[in-house]
């Protein structure tokens, strides 16, 4: 596993980083071979990151590493990998891991106009969303049944309150000639 962790290590990862993790990621698999599944905080004091710089640098490094345990079905030792990105409290859980971060992007649950930076085309979409709404609802009255789903079988038993039009996937095509 560290031959491993070693050889896929990310280009452009410091090697005090790289170094710290695989120590901590080798220490936390020894423990979990004894049955012990937390990390001290001894231990994880020594990878946390220092700065943004090395925070972007773990998490890129995790992500490699999971990618192969993956690729060698190593699930427990990917496990370990994320457990371990928690305890740091880089992500929030388990289940929770972002996969890019954009700068500047926040968890609001609503943002003003001016904040999305494409506040001249939201306007535009908002002065004409009921345009757009018959144009798409012609487009499902004039496309085969094929191309028109309910939703997963089973979440929707009420096909009245619910369609979704595929424009292309799933095996269908895009729109009809006659529609372009």
């Amino acid at each position: 596993v560290l031959d491993m962790m070693a050889a896929n290590t990310p280009p452009g990862a410091t090697l005090e980083v790289e170094a710290r993790f695989i120590i901590a990621i080798a220490k936390r698999l020894q423990l979990a071979e004894q049955g012990i599944q937390n990390i001290d905080k001894e231990l994880l004091a020594t990878i946390q990151p220092k700065t943004p710089v090395e925070n972007r640098e773990l998490k890129a490094l995790a992500d490699t590493f999971l990618l192969n345990f993956r690729h060698h079905k190593k699930s427990e030792e990917a496990y370990l990998v994320i457990d371990t990105l928690v305890d740091l409290k880089i992500w929030p859980s388990r289940y929770q891991r972002l996969t890019h971060g954009l700068k500047g992007l926040r968890a609001n649950p609503i943002w003003d106009i001016e904040e999305t930076g494409y506040g001249e085309k939201l306007r535009e979409l908002e002065a004409n969303w009921e345009t757009i709404r018959d144009e798409a609802l012609e487009l499902i009255r004039l496309m085969p049944e094929k191309n028109v789903t309910y939703g997963e079988e089973g979440l929707n038993p009420i096909k009245e309150k619910w369609r979704q039009y595929i424009f292309s996937g799933f095996g269908q095509q895009s729109f009809p000639d006659s529609m372009c």
